[in-house]
């Protein structure tokens, strides 16, 4: 595995302007998280109280896990499976994040979606 693929470059750029859109995200969800690198920043230096990582491929989902997940981190969490299994978990969810969509969603009409179409 490249370790560049994991630990790849964030640019403070981008993390400062997250932290200006949402200056206090107690519940972060990354809905396709991949190596699970921006969930960390999240969790690690964002102020985020839990983060939570969501991907699909189990692969990368223990990737993230081992690297980032678990013991090293307490306040990170990374579940494997499509997003939509994890209903319960989004509506508690202050902010949700998507590249896949690249957008950031307030969590109460990013559940209404989940909750509303298949």
């Amino acid at each position: 595995m490249d370790k560049e693929l994991i630990y790849g470059e964030i640019s403070v750029k981008g993390m400062k302007q997250f932290a200006e859109l949402e200056p206090s995200c107690g519940k972060f969800m990354d809905v396709g998280s991949g190596y699970g690198k921006f969930t960390w920043v999240m969790g690690s230096f964002l102020g985020a109280k839990e983060a939570y990582g969501i991907e699909i491929d189990k692969e990368k989902h223990k990737i993230a896990h081992r690297h980032f997940g678990g013991n090293y981190n307490k306040n990170i969490f990374f579940k494997a499976g499509d997003f939509r299994a994890f209903k319960d978990l989004i509506k508690d969810m202050d902010v949700i994040y998507s590249m896949e969509c690249i957008n950031v969603f307030d969590a109460k009409i990013f559940y209404f979606i989940v909750d509303h179409f298949p």
